[in-house]
Formats: C-alpha cells, sequence, structure tokens
C-alpha cells in the first residue's frame, strides 16, 4: 500500500512539475512575443514620428518660402517698383531742371540702397525690426514723405491723434495692405492725389484709402500677386465691412474696418501732405 501511494506521490510531482516548467515556458514565449511586438509598435512609432517630423518640416520650409516671396514683394519689390516708375518718368521727361534732376536721381539711390539693405535684413529675419518697434503712425509717415518726395504723385495722410498700440503683425498687415495700394495707383491709375485716413470708432479701426487715378472695371480686374496679397492681408486681420470700388474716371477706393480697442470716437488732427 505504502509503494502504491509513494508511486502516485512521484507521479502527482511529476505533474506539478510538468505544468510549472510548461507555465514558465509558456510565460517565457509569451514574453518574447510581447517583446518583439512591443519592439515592432516602438520602431514603428518612430518612422510615424520621422514621418510627422519631415512633413513639419516640409510645411515650414514651404510657409517661409511663401513668407520671404510675400516680403520682397510687399517690401523690396515695391521699393524698386517705386525707383522703377520714376527712372522711366525721368527718362521721358524733356523739359527738366538739373536741380530737380539730380534730386530725383538722389532719391531713387536711396530708395536703390533701402532695397539692398532690406534683402540683407531678410537674410536675418522675415520680420524687419522697424516693422517691430515702430508705430504705425510713423511708418506710414515715412512711406508718405518718400513719396511725396518723387513728385509725381501726391500722398495726403490723415491719422487719428490717439496712439495706435497694434500688435506687430497687424501693423505689418496694414502698413503692407497701405503700401501695396498706393503703389498700384501710382502704377496703374496714373492718378495726381492719393488719400490714407485712419478713423478711430468704437471698438473698431476704419480706414479708407482713394486715390484720384483713371479708375477699372472690376470683373476686369488683374488677378496678380499685388490683388491677392492684398485679400490675404485683410483676411489675416480679419477686416469686416470691406469695400473695394473702382470707377472709370473717377478713381478707386478701398475700405475696410478692423477690430480696435481703445479710445473711442477719436478725431483727427494728425495729417500728413
Amino acid at each position: 500500500m505504502a509503494e502504491k501511494e509513494l508511486t502516485i506521490f512521484l507521479i502527482l510531482v511529476n505533474v506539478v512539475l510538468l505544468i510549472f516548467v510548461g507555465g514558465i515556458l509558456a510565460f517565457i514565449v509569451l514574453y518574447r512575443q510581447r517583446k518583439i511586438q512591443y519592439i515592432r509598435e516602438t520602431q514603428l512609432l518612430q518612422q510615424l514620428h520621422q514621418q510627422e517630423l519631415i512633413e513639419t518640416q516640409l510645411a515650414i520650409q514651404q510657409q517661409t518660402m511663401r513668407d520671404i516671396g510675400r516680403e520682397i514683394h510687399d517690401d523690396v519689390g515695391q521699393k524698386l517698383t517705386l525707383a522703377s516708375i520714376y527712372t522711366q518718368g525721368l527718362l521721358h521727361s524733356k523739359t527738366i531742371k538739373s536741380d530737380v534732376f539730380f534730386s530725383q536721381i538722389s532719391e531713387i539711390a536711396k530708395l536703390i540702397d533701402t532695397s539692398l539693405q532690406d534683402l540683407r535684413q531678410l537674410s536675418k529675419s522675415l520680420v524687419q525690426p522697424e516693422l517691430t518697434h515702430t508705430s504705425l503712425e510713423d511708418l506710414l509717415r515715412q512711406e508718405v514723405v518718400q513719396f511725396n518726395q518723387l513728385g509725381s504723385c501726391h500722398v495726403h495722410l490723415s491719422l487719428p491723434s490717439a496712439p495706435l498700440l497694434l500688435d506687430t503683425s497687424i501693423k505689418n498687415n496694414i502698413f503692407r495692405t497701405s503700401q501695396e495700394f498706393m503703389q498700384n495707383s501710382l502704377k496703374h491709375a496714373s492718378c495726381q492725389n492719393i488719400w490714407i485716413s485712419i478713423y478711430i470708432k468704437p471698438n473698431r479701426l476704419d480706414f479708407v484709402f482713394k486715390d484720384d487715378g483713371k479708375g477699372f472695371e472690376i470683373d476686369m480686374q488683374s488677378t496678380g500677386i499685388g490683388l491677392s496679397n492684398v485679400k490675404r492681408r485683410l483676411s489675416e486681420l480679419t477686416a469686416f465691412d470691406e469695400s473695394f470700388v473702382s470707377i472709370l474716371g473717377s478713381g478707386t477706393t478701398l475700405q475696410f474696418s478692423i477690430p480696435f480697442l481703445n479710445i473711442p470716437d477719436e478725431t483727427h488732427s494728425s495729417n500728413c501732405g
């Protein structure tokens, strides 16, 4: 009887050992499978992360190229276009006094020199320092003085007396829009006068850009980068009450408003030109 019980005990021990060893082996196999799965998932996540990084880098590069193109067009291109217009005017002018001639040549040289400086600055930063540290009012005054010194078209600037405390991006978009309007008026409209006016109203800023040029048919308007840039900038400004009117023989007017929190109902008191 004792021998039979011993045999049964040994069988049970062997069964338990087999189950234990089988459990260990199963655990090892499962662990290896989980480890392999984890490694594969980690590698997949790394690949996805690398792909996302590459896509992000490409998007940043594309946006940078667009920004560079816009800055070159809006700043350097504007100055060089202005210099070109007045150079052509001098070439086709039959009667011009020598002192006026050399004065305008000097202004053209300044425009070209400024353009070169802007290009150098653009290689360091896409946003010019003066756009960050100079108020919108002073930027517009400087631009108007530069236009008026060249003599072909007179720009009248009307500003509110209260300071316009604006973010750099908003200030940049407003300034570039005014530049674009003045350049287009000078280049295409054959105008004698341009009016740039800003009004502070409760919770808003109103802008009126106007010229007395030859106008054009809106349905026939150009789809060039200049007009598209104006539309893009107005969109970035979240502009409302937009109005773009051009009448043949009567000039062109661009009006728009943007949200603004400042002293309400401020009347004009600062004028240039």
